[in-house]
């Protein structure tokens, strides 16, 4: 998941539209809609807090909006950037576990839980196999949300 147009310059990117969710460095919404969802669900530590956050607005009625000519300025991961890799990659992939868990239904979540699970799999098996540093902290990630 990245920011949309993130290190490039494209006409494609020059249309407002709405979107499932926007970078928390980069949102701006009325105290209303913090309050009636509930903020950011401090839990997640770091990262999708903003993913969940936009997803649980778009579920009550919100729609999340795309605005090319706004401009926000962010040092990407600059608070946690003396961490380990292992510790960002485990928190991002616990923390997109946690949002999908938490906002798919229950039709969408047994459609898609396990193709995201064949997917770490397959691309587990592809690093092993390719002499790649293999992410052990993937598996972590999922032991951490589902049991």
């Amino acid at each position: 998941m990245y920011d949309i147009g993130l290190y490039q310059e494209a006409e494609q990117y020059n249309e407002e539209r709405d979107v499932l969710f926007a970078c928390s460095a980069a949102m701006i919404f009325r105290r209303q809609l913090y309050e009636e969802i509930g903020g950011f669900d401090a839990t997640y530590f770091y990262g999708f807090e903003d993913a969940d956050f936009g997803w649980r607005a778009n579920l009550v009625g919100y729609r999340v909006r795309y605005v090319p000519t706004a401009i926000a300025y962010h040092q990407m991961s600059r608070s946690v950037s003396r961490w380990s890799e292992e510790r960002r990659t485990f928190l991002r992939r616990r923390n997109s576990l946690r949002t999908v868990i938490k906002n798919y239904n229950l039709l969408n979540l047994g459609i898609f839980l396990p193709l995201i699970f064949l997917r770490s799999s397959v691309r587990f098996l592809l690093d092993t196999l390719a002499k790649k540093k293999v992410q052990w902290v993937v598996w972590q990630a999922w032991a951490s949300v589902l049991l």
